[in-house]
């Protein structure tokens, strides 16, 4: 049936949204689809699946022979590997970015004027202005801007910007003044909250309510929305909840991470161990699934979500990972069986990294059943697939999980490569040019308006976000290069680390806890004793199965040919990097250095004060830090055993 009035009615979405009366945006939806009973068909169903602490080096595509990962090498090379793809440093800010749109630096809502241009101070005559990159956490028209390096890497300069390898000359902008909005809805509850550590287990805070969240975004569209998994983003009172937060169900843990199978969080405040269960559905504990193996409970969920949907509405289904999380400091990583892990990866001398090896199978496993579930439902020939991690493995050190970013330098915590560049790899029959990889710059706040713009939603009603769409060139549309020429990626102002990228400039300022987590470490997964790479295992792979029934598969050479593509190749050795790496500052050049051995600061003065300039702007946005104290009030004992919000009025 055709929707001759649909447009008309959508006039009605129009309206609402400008008025911000949500329970109405979506009356008006259900009218519209009871009305035409076209019921969203136009709208693809949208599955993210999002990995916790896995590392550059974990996954078959990134070149590693040690941990076969076939199903996710499959989506990879039948879609689109984004080879730079960036988050925060630790899971909070990550999903507090992913979920608003917004950097946790974020102090109130600053006003934010048009893109402006700059002069090159002392360059020759003949040289074009630099452009300020267009995403929004940028200064206002009325400030100096700063004149930046280079264009995005892997895309065509825009008009009136530098060629990657012209001569760079750079000027310093002057002291801003940040207008701030003096409300107090805006100024107060409306900050974006983590620029730093990860939430505690009974500390009082969540995003604040004022931030509209990505599934209610997707609500507002007409979608179903469900989270199967973490939340970690606020659980002390009720409506920090994700059922009240955009999501129609949950069955997942409201913290940072569980044990595999009793389920509990422990964590040590003060003198006092704090441990409950934190395995909840919806507004109830489970205690019914202490026993079972967490990924496989998450997986069955989210299957038993596909086959159960009703089609003609649009999905939306974020399935939010423990793996590869270490679990409670007792019994840290968990595996299906022991015995018949020793046995498939025997190959891996270290236990630790053994038992991590198994973990990456059953996420990899899980991808293949979600994956076929799509197939077996009819529904994935509509969908967008996104499969991404956090942050950077932890290899050793607070929550280690004796993963690996090898050749990446650094670990989880850091704005080094290997804490904040992370697997990410897009799947749709939408794309124009499947079997791509892209070195674009992709930041994880460019989600929600590229996710919103895939589900037909106007990004311009968005408001104030800093995410960018990339959606035209994840689709590979021809001609789109990424809107995106800059990213921050954090400023920590209580471990005193921040880092910037613009262009194939990266700066660091600062090391974190004097160099403890800075090293190239890891397994490199080229050693002797690692079986080699199995492309027939890729092809069969319940994955590849799925998608050749859409489209033809990938072939050998294909496979053999993305993989090298996505591979990043350095001259360095894993665990001889002497730290601490910075105590001041340093200076990447990314393009011929992706693994940060070289310091280039002392030879690039001028590079190295535009961009420490740009990072002293932002700081002018950072809010310092608003972690609370762990309230004992929290304790499960005093809540029947599991974590609950123990604020509620």
């Amino acid at each position: 049936m055709k929707c001759g009035f649909r447009w008309s009615l959508c006039g009605c979405v129009v309206v609402v949204l400008q008025t911000q009366r949500r329970e109405m945006l979506r009356g008006c939806w259900l009218l519209l689809l009871a009305l035409t009973g076209c019921e969203g068909n136009h709208r693809p169903h949208i599955v993210v699946i999002m990995a916790d602490d896995l590392g550059w080096n974990d996954v078959g595509f990134h070149g590693s022979d040690q941990i076969p990962t076939p199903n996710l090498d499959a989506l990879a090379y039948s879609g689109a590997v984004l080879n730079s793809h960036y988050t925060l440093p630790t899971c909070t800010p990550s999903r507090t970015a992913f979920l608003t749109g917004r950097h946790p630096i974020r102090s109130g809502r600053p006003s934010l004027g048009p893109a402006t241009t700059a002069s090159v101070a002392g360059a020759a005559n003949s040289s074009p202005a630099l452009r300020v990159p267009s995403n929004s956490l940028r200064p206002s028209s009325r400030t100096a801007p700063t004149a930046i390096p280079p264009a995005s890497r892997g895309g065509r300069a825009s008009p009136g910007q530098l060629q990657v390898n012209s001569p760079v000359v750079t000027e310093v902008p002057p002291p801003v003044m940040v207008r701030v909005s003096s409300s107090p809805e805006l100024l107060g509850p409306s900050r974006v909250w983590h620029e730093g550590i990860p939430l505690r287990a009974g500390e009082p805070r969540g995003i604040p309510l004022s931030e509209t969240l990505l599934p209610e975004r997707l609500q507002d569209l007409g979608y179903v929305t469900r989270l199967v998994g973490k939340w970690h983003v606020g659980s002390h009172q009720t409506r920090y909840l994700p059922t009240q937060r955009g999501f129609a169900s949950h069955l997942g843990y409201w913290y940072g991470y569980v044990g595999y199978r009793d389920h509990n969080i422990q964590q040590v405040t003060g003198t006092k161990m704090l441990s409950g269960l934190d395995m909840h559905r919806d507004l109830a504990t489970a205690p019914e699934l202490r026993g079972q193996y967490a990924t496989d409970v998450l997986t069955r969920e989210a299957v038993r979500i596909v086959a159960t949907h009703n089609a003609s509405r649009p999905l939306y289904l974020q399935v939010a990972h423990l793996a590869v999380h270490s679990g409670n400091d007792s019994l840290r990583l968990e595996v299906r069986d022991e015995r018949d892990n020793d046995q498939r990866f025997g190959h891996i001398q270290d236990s630790a990294r053994r038992r991590y090896a198994g973990m990456v199978a059953a996420l990899d496993d899980s991808v293949g059943a979600v994956v076929g579930a799509l197939a077996d439902r009819g529904m994935l020939n509509d969908s967008v697939l996104v499969f991404l991690s956090d942050n950077g493995a932890q290899t050793h050190g607070l929550h280690a999980n004796s993963g690996s970013n090898w050749p990446l330098r650094g670990l989880k915590f850091t704005v080094l490569e290997g804490g904040v560049r992370t697997v990410c790899a897009v799947w749709s029959a939408r794309l124009h040019r499947p079997g791509m990889v892209s070195s674009q710059l992709v930041h994880i706040t460019d989600w929600l308006p590229t996710l919103y713009a895939a589900a037909g939603g106007d990004v311009s009603s968005l408001g104030e976000i800093d995410g960018v769409d990339q959606w035209p060139v994840i689709s590979g549309s021809d001609g789109a290069a990424s809107p995106r020429d800059e990213v921050l990626l954090n400023i920590d102002t209580v471990e005193g680390t921040e880092g910037i990228i613009c262009g194939r400039w990266k700066l660091v300022r600062g090391s974190y806890r004097g160099g403890v987590y800075d090293g190239h470490c890891g397994a490199s997964g080229r050693e002797g004793q690692a079986p080699g790479y199995d492309v027939e295992a890729v092809l069969q792979s319940r994955v590849a199965t799925a998608l050749a029934s859409l489209r033809p598969g990938c072939d050998r050479d294909t496979v053999l040919r993305l993989r090298a593509e996505a591979t990043v190749r350095c001259e360095v050795s894993p665990k001889t990097t002497p730290g601490p790496l910075c105590n001041t500052t340093c200076l990447y050049d990314l393009q011929g250095d992706p693994c940060e051995v070289n310091n280039v600061a002392a030879d690039q003065p001028r590079v190295v004060a535009a961009l420490s300039g740009r990072l002293d702007w932002f700081r002018t946005l950072a809010v310092g830090q608003l972690n609370q104290p762990v309230d004992l009030n929290s304790d499960p004992a005093l809540h029947n055993g599991s974590w609950w919000p123990w604020l509620d009025e």
